[in-house]
């Protein structure tokens, strides 16, 4: 059955008009706009579903408590949560499983490992922001979620921004954040990063809104010369289509059509919309995703179709037409929610989004109330090529790189430049290289090297304890960052990556003039004073017993340290001395790996 927009808007508004009496009645729990059910089979007739704690006969039921057959026309339909029918979709497509998550899964948090360059959907998002001091037990950094897709300026298509849910870079309001300062980064947790080194930042927060009852979204802009596609991982290409309207949900609802999903905690997973403008009176115009079945799936196991850390992730049918952004998963029936194992044993827990008009919405009702206020005007990114890359005008800002350097990295994989004068100049908050950085295997035999030693023990530990700090000060205190750039912090850096690769490279002794010695101890400083008194207390423990490094390979750094020199040309080469799929493998620009991100930091029920 086919409804049109002026009745699918009826339905919506008679609903809307009796949500706060129908969730007064004893033992209802949401109230929602879906399909019918008769005789435990989900038909295409639209209805007002009203969820119970348990569905008892009329005869039972207090006549002031009953709920209506119809309202205004409008037929209800009352759900228990131990009988909702079961509905397998119906698509051109072989049906996506939902994901199988066990009691140990159901815990962790742990997002996946990718970084994805041009900038695509369906991967981790993270943003550089401190949980704030009331919270001590959530860790340093928000915790992050799902890069969700692309948006475009409607009227500078080149012009991209991501968009994902507010709580993914606030942390539920329990991270510092500001707009237009905030960085936000795609990071890569197989190599720990915590919002990233700063070759894995793509942007800046823009706005968004407080996770709310009606809202749970942000926008980032995407740096000058950063590029992009409107994709998703494992989805594919975003092609043009009109916008998506609540008739186009009602339709897909009732025609049992699949949806899709592609988070940074669950991957791709496939499900249906079970119902549109859902609320329980502190969520509202919610859609619900029932999961797909997984043949893996035994009893005792859930079912879901996201979880924590897919929030932000992109919802789209299988025309690849972005229907609204995951918020959440809704509770277990272990968690207080209502979803319960059915008689397979299995325990089916339906996901939440946000449709993307409300989203964005939303987003412009922002834009409009700021002072003075922003005229910009987003729609989703879309294109009808795959070869199709846009890239953000302007270059980005650049720094001069020390001449003692020059000869070390103007080579064919440096993605810098030269001045008109042809002087050096390399990348602020990005990649040096394309490739050629240290493989984990080359890593892990210098850590095993250091380790035993006094020095390099020292070394070792005060990395393993320092490493978020040194990462947060590094990408947003400002007098840190000159001070890495204009100090020779972010050089010196940049030359041990590339010296890992090729041993018989050796550091300079002077950086712009300036003994390495001395550039290392004026960077010190000044971590020392704008970090904790424990970074402060251990960085001096560590330059009192550190040799000088100026002038050594990395072999000789080694010898220096008290270690046994490695032979690290035997040590994990890439083949071919290409970079890996998606990452730049030498571009940890600010410091290496940092701490690995996990979870979207948000309640059990987020998504």
């Amino acid at each position: 059955m086919t409804y049109d927009e002026a009745y699918v808007e009826r339905a919506i508004e008679v609903q809307n008009a009796n949500n706060a009496r129908l969730l007064g009645l004893p033992g209802v729990r949401r109230v929602a706009l879906g399909c019918k059910e008769v005789d435990g089979v989900s038909t295409d007739r639209l209805a007002i579903r009203v969820h119970v704690t348990r569905k008892r006969a009329a005869a039972s039921v207090a006549a002031e408590e009953l709920i209506p057959a119809t309202i205004d026309g409008i037929p209800v339909d009352v759900i228990d949560p131990a009988r909702e029918a079961r509905v397998e979709p119906v698509s051109a497509l072989a049906p996506v499983p939902g994901a199988v998550m066990t009691s140990g899964m159901f815990s962790d948090s742990s997002l996946r490992s990718e970084v994805q360059r041009p900038v695509i959907g369906g991967v981790q998002l993270m943003s550089a922001a401190f949980i704030r001091p009331e919270f001590p037990n959530k860790g340093a950094h928000a915790a992050g979620g799902t890069l969700g897709c692309l948006l475009w300026d409607r009227d500078h298509h080149e012009r991209g921004y991501v968009l994902t849910c507010q709580h993914v870079i606030d942390s539920d309001g329990q991270a510092f954040v500001d707009r237009g300062d905030t960085k936000v980064g795609s990071p890569d947790t197989q190599t720990k990063s915590t919002c990233c080194g700063t070759d894995n930042i793509i942007g800046v927060y823009l706005d968004g809104a407080h996770p709310g009852g009606q809202s749970d979204q942000a926008v980032v802009t995407l740096r000058a010369g950063m590029r992009w596609q409107p994709r998703v991982l494992e989805v594919g290409r975003i092609p043009v289509h009109t916008p998506v309207q609540r008739a186009d949900l009602v339709t897909l609802m009732t025609g049992k059509g699949q949806v899709r999903k592609r988070g940074a905690r669950t991957g791709l997973t496939g499900g249906i919309i079970a119902e549109i403008n859902g609320t329980d009176g502190t969520a509202f115009f919610a859609i619900r995703i029932r999961p797909n079945n997984n043949p893996a799936a035994r009893s005792g196991d859930r079912l879901v179709f996201a979880d924590k850390g897919d929030s932000g992730a992109a919802l789209v049918d299988d025309d690849n037409r972005v229907l609204g952004i995951v918020t959440a998963r809704f509770k277990s029936g272990g968690e207080g929610g209502d979803s319960l194992p059915e008689g397979d044993g299995i325990e089916r827990i339906s996901g939440r989004a946000l449709p993307i008009n409300r989203v964005l919405q939303n987003l412009h009702t922002i834009f409009d109330h700021r002072t003075p206020p922003l005229t910009l005007r987003l729609e989703v990114a879309m294109s009808n090529s795959d070869a199709e890359v846009f890239t953000v005008p302007g270059g980005g800002s650049t720094v001069a790189v020390p001449a003692e350097l020059a000869p070390l990295v103007d080579t064919a994989t440096f993605l810098g430049g030269r001045d008109p004068d042809g002087a050096v100049r390399a990348p602020v908050g990005r990649a040096w290289f394309t490739a050629d950085g240290p493989t984990p295997d080359r890593l892990a035999a210098v850590r095993r090297a250091l380790e035993p030693t006094v020095v390099g023990g020292r070394l070792t530990a005060f990395w393993d304890r320092h490493q978020r700090e040194l990462m947060a000060l590094i990408n947003n205190d400002r007098r840190v960052t000159l001070a890495w750039h204009r100090g020779g912090g972010a050089a010196i850096f940049q030359a041990l990556v590339r010296m890992m690769s090729q041993p018989d490279l050796a550091l300079p002794e002077t950086i712009s003039g300036t003994p390495v010695a001395v550039c290392v101890d004026r960077l010190a400083a000044t971590l020392a004073q704008r970090g904790s008194p424990a970074l402060a207390e251990d960085l001096r423990g560590l330059q009192a017993i550190m040799p000088d490094i100026g002038g050594r390979t990395v072999p000789e750094l080694l010898v220096a340290f008290g270690a046994e020199p490695v032979e690290l040309a035997a040590v994990g080469a890439r083949s071919g001395g290409g970079a890996q799929p998606g990452r730049s493998p030498g571009a940890q620009t600010a410091g290496g790996v940092g701490a690995r991100a996990s979870g979207d930091g948000a309640e059990v029920d987020r998504g």
